[in-house]
């Protein structure tokens, strides 16, 4: 993803807009329907037919004005998901979202930086690999720790 910063920027640009739009509708679907009729077990499956909707329509609209790909599913799917179980009200869930997504595109120039850095060093190449491999895993451990953000909520002051 960080071989051109553009790639990365419009990739950045789609995550940030479907994962909100799909929050909104799917928050708004389970609000509306899924719960009145019982059948909140089901919202994953509903999140992922509006996330691939609304992930269709950015990928369409960047590669029409960009002629570029910004084709990323995972995390913001997980994204969606994880605001969804956590998120108390519709801008809690907002927030949680916009933290992953803040936490997961900073991570990218910093082990793209790392691995330059390592192929750039002269040890042996199983030092570079062991080294590269530990000091991502330490790198995304600080990450996903990073945006847990539960101080936010009104009831772990009192």
């Amino acid at each position: 993803m960080c071989n051109y910063p553009k790639q990365v920027l419009f990739s950045a640009i789609k995550s940030y807009g479907c994962v909100a739009i799909t929050y909104l509708l799917t928050y708004c679907l389970s609000m509306n329907f899924l719960i009145p009729l019982k059948i909140v077990e089901i919202f994953p499956f509903i999140a992922l037919l509006v996330y691939i909707t609304v992930s269709v329509f950015f990928e369409i609209l960047i590669q029409i004005t960009t002629r570029r790909t910004a084709a990323e599913f995972a995390v913001s799917f997980l994204t969606v998901i994880l605001a969804l179980n956590e998120g108390v009200a519709l801008v809690d869930g907002i927030l949680i979202c916009f933290s992953i997504l803040t936490c997961f595109y900073v991570l990218i120039p910093i082990l793209y930086a790392l691995e330059k850095r390592m192929l750039a060093s002269t040890a042996n190449n199983l030092f570079k690999q062991k080294c590269l491999i530990f000091l991502s895993m330490v790198i995304i451990m600080i990450a996903v720790y990073s945006f847990n953000i539960s101080w936010l909520n009104v009831g772990v002051i009192k």
